[in-house]
């Protein structure tokens, strides 16, 4: 087979792993890539992410539906909290991931603070219908049609979004879009700053070899199955136009999405906004790591903005 035909499978099969939808089976064996990239202790965030899914699955919970601008319908799980605190907390999982598995333990922070919770599952991820991911670009819109769903419901409720690394660049790119009135902060945990950037650092690690060889037969690839550019726009430009207060998250030892990212974002952004670093936590495991820290530093911030009496910030 020649060199470029080999080139051509790759690259598709990269793209089905990087953008496809991704089926995850009970005891999964984890990649040595993988795990040298999640760590560290990420066999101990799994053990706890696990734990608390089990809780939150056992809640009662509504299941909602939702049908995309381009004809799919994707699945939520609410949450009504009986505190009845009327707070709605819309979360966005990651790349591959689903809202169960997401958000097991953030979830149920939030449902213990006094909050509705609606999880999403994402376009090709979950319940949801969808063949690709597309790193924010749809998923935005997607969720910004949830978002608009909750606010017309229940007008006088409070609506906080917190996405978690693919889910908190969607979040981030989301604060630049038209919000309804309701929403009042946005939390973007590990997110990336750039997707093109992104890929061009992880594809190497995952793949084993040079991006410049493969990610624009990915990409073109990606852009024939989807109809999108990567290039459109970019967690960091939507960042400088937020309409909303933001909280950016990052661990200090995150390998996956470096923690450059999350000071670039919050450099960036011209809203009201606040940094949490949490020493020592890899990617997506701030809330395992940080505990009290990462809880205590998320509910106060949003209080600030989700209070009755609280002043609402516009921009200038």
């Amino acid at each position: 087979m020649a060199q470029k035909e080999k080139m051509c499978i790759l690259s598709y099969i990269v793209n089905k792993k990087t953008f496809g939808r991704i089926v995850h089976t009970e005891n999964q064996k984890i990649s040595p890539s993988l795990m040298e990239l999640m760590e560290p202790d990420f066999l101990g965030y799994l053990k706890n992410r696990e734990e608390h899914r089990k809780v939150l699955e056992q809640l009662p919970w509504e299941h909602l539906f939702l049908q995309t601008e381009d004809g799919l319908k994707l699945a939520g799980y609410y949450y009504e909290n009986p505190q009845r605190l009327k707070k709605n907390a819309v979360l966005i999982h990651g790349h591959g991931s689903c809202g169960f598995e997401g958000y097991a333990s953030v979830g149920l922070k939030y449902i213990r603070h006094g909050y509705n919770v609606l999880l999403l599952d994402n376009r090709a991820c979950g319940s949801s219908e969808g063949k690709w991911s597309t790193f924010g670009l749809q998923e935005r819109k997607d969720t910004l049609q949830w978002v608009n769903r909750l606010a017309k419901a229940d007008p006088d409720q409070p609506i906080v979004i917190h996405g978690t690394s693919l889910g908190g660049a969607t979040a981030c790119m989301l604060s630049a879009m038209e919000l309804p009135v309701q929403v009042k902060a946005i939390v973007s945990d590990c997110a990336f700053a750039n997707i093109r950037k992104q890929l061009e650092y992880m594809l190497p690690k995952i793949m084993h070899v040079p991006y410049q060889m493969i990610l624009p037969q990915v990409l073109c690839w990606f852009r024939h199955e989807t109809g999108l550019s990567i290039d459109e726009t970019s967690p960091l430009e939507a960042v400088k136009h937020a309409h909303v207060p933001m909280l950016f998250i990052h661990g200090e030892a995150d390998q996956y999405v470096l923690k450059e990212n999350g000071q670039k974002l919050y450099d960036a952004c011209n809203a009201p906004k606040q940094l949490l670093w949490i020493p020592g936590a890899g990617h997506a495991a701030s809330h395992y790591i940080g505990k009290e820290k990462y809880e205590e530093t998320l509910f106060a911030f949003l209080d600030r903005y989700t209070k009755k009496e609280a002043s609402t910030w516009k921009e200038s």
